[in-house]
């Protein structure tokens, strides 16, 4: 069975405005919209992976989350923190403007994205330790 998700490298559209954004991974459903004639800026990401590091961490938790929480396609957001080895997953919900957080800190738990399960241990598995 084909898979309805594409992996993409490639800039976000900012929403509304001139720009985008680079998240560090791009999940599609479905085909890639693109805008205008660009094949590097997307316009219908569904997921969004950013790993935080020491400079970029307040931008990306802050003005950057919140202009990825107003884009229509964008169903979950995950933050993945190497320096506390945690996870933390924001979910759209059915309620207009509500998005459920969920803090994945135990290394031996399982973190729910989209469909799909991923144990926290696995996604710092080759980090060294501190």
């Amino acid at each position: 069975m084909a898979s309805l998700f594409t992996f993409w490298v490639a800039g976000i559209r900012k929403n509304g405005k001139k720009g985008h954004y680079n998240g560090d991974v791009s999940v599609i459903k479905g085909k890639p919209v693109y805008q205008g004639k660009s094949r590097s800026i997307i316009t219908n990401p569904y997921l969004i992976v950013e790993i935080l590091s020491k400079s970029t961490l307040t931008y990306d938790l802050g003005a950057k989350r919140q202009q990825y929480e107003k884009m229509d396609t964008v169903q979950e957001i995950v933050f993945v923190n190497p320096f506390d080895r945690e996870v933390v997953v924001c979910r759209r919900t059915e309620q207009a403007n509500a998005w459920l957080e969920i803090t994945y800190s135990k290394p031996d738990e399982d973190i729910k994205i989209d469909e799909y399960q991923v144990r926290l241990n696995d996604i710092f598995a080759n980090l060294p330790e501190e």
